[in-house]
């Protein structure tokens, strides 16, 4: 993943386009579990960084894929290590390996990009995949 500027270009008004750049944000995995119960919380390390200026939204989440789709949403963190809940509880996950997702998104509303823009928002992310065995 290029460590460079994401730049995108708006035109909503025909002959007018806005530009803007700014970095993706920085995701930094330090360890992730190698073993997963269904149902439980699953608690990632990461070596976290403030958001950049100017981001009113900044999360972190989890998904796992394997026969089927398992989401998390961030429940607690501070500041080194994250812990994630499912979002469903009683959904059946079949036991064996399975690719996690840590994905880190941030959005920024774009009337802090320009005066011309009024509503709607950008939204960067940056993810790290890792294989892990679920058990049911």
């Amino acid at each position: 993943m290029p460590h460079g500027l994401l730049t995108f270009e708006f035109t909503r008004t025909p002959g007018k386009s806005i530009k803007h750049s700014f970095a993706l944000p920085e995701l930094e995995v330090v360890e992730v579990p190698k073993l997963y119960r269904v149902g439980e919380k699953l608690t990632i390390a990461v070596n976290h960084r403030s958001p950049r200026a100017g981001v009113a939204s900044d999360t972190y989440n989890v998904d796992l894929r394997g026969n089927g789709r398992y989401t998390f949403a961030e429940e607690s963190s501070d500041g080194s290590r994250i812990v994630f809940r499912p979002i469903l509880k009683n959904v059946g996950f079949p036991s064996g390996p399975a690719t996690a997702y840590i994905y880190r998104q941030q959005r920024t509303p774009l009337r802090d990009l320009s005066s011309d823009l009024s509503t709607g928002w950008a939204v960067a992310s940056r993810s790290r995949d890792f294989t892990i065995e679920v058990v049911s």
